[in-house]
């Protein structure tokens, strides 16, 4: 991540989430999905938040044994045949109360929690929740390969990772003060589509 970030707004991320370290992230999608939670923290959605905190075994992989044959003995070796696969999230979100049927949904909730197949809010399992940031844009095919991963997950351990895109999320939903600023000049960005900000968001939310 190359984005320019001015010192108030390191200083309110590190503040908010004290664990999560600026360098440590990938892309300037999880920056901005950062400072999408940051804005909800402040407003008392967002309880805290990790970054690449929790590493799950899809599969333990598989070792075969073969016979080593040397000319006064045989040995007994082993060689790897299928790798150790792991999944690791990229967020890791706990959510206030007051979060529910707003941002957050419990994935055993009785109410429907889709519109056009995608989920409305983020879901997950006693106000935690696991996201996977990716662009809007498939780059080399990494979200499907990332998919197959999540829905392993999901089918072996019961644990929910929600696909969250950027900026997609921001049309969706509201945008983050620092989405509005370029990642280098920090010159006002012009954007293609209507936005909201959070108050603006809760005000059509909660009608």
């Amino acid at each position: 991540m190359k984005r320019k970030i001015v010192p108030s707004v390191v200083k309110q991320l590190n503040k908010n989430f004290p664990e999560i370290f600026l360098e440590d992230l990938r892309s300037d999608e999880e920056f901005l999905y950062l400072c999408w939670l940051n804005e909800l923290c402040n407003a008392g959605y967002v309880s805290n938040a990790w970054y690449e905190s929790e590493t799950f075994e899809l599969y333990s992989g598989y070792d075969k044994m073969y016979e080593e044959v040397k000319k006064t003995k045989t040995n007994i070796k082993t060689e790897t045949l299928v790798r150790r696969t792991v999944y690791t999230p990229d967020f890791k979100v706990e959510w206030m109360p007051e979060a529910l049927d707003i941002f957050y949904c419990d994935v055993v909730s009785p109410k429907k929690i889709t519109h056009n197949v995608k989920p409305m809010y983020h879901v997950g399992d006693k106000f935690m929740t696991y996201v996977e940031v990716k662009a809007d844009h498939n780059q080399n095919n990494s979200t499907s390969y990332s998919q197959v991963k999540m829905n392993w997950l999901f089918a072996t351990q019961g644990v929910y990772i929600n696909l969250v895109k950027v900026p997609e999320l921001f049309k969706k939903v509201f945008c983050p003060d620092e989405f509005f600023y370029t990642e280098k000049t920090r010159s006002r960005r012009q954007l293609s589509f209507k936005v909201k900000t959070l108050s603006e968001f809760l005000e059509l939310r909660l009608k």
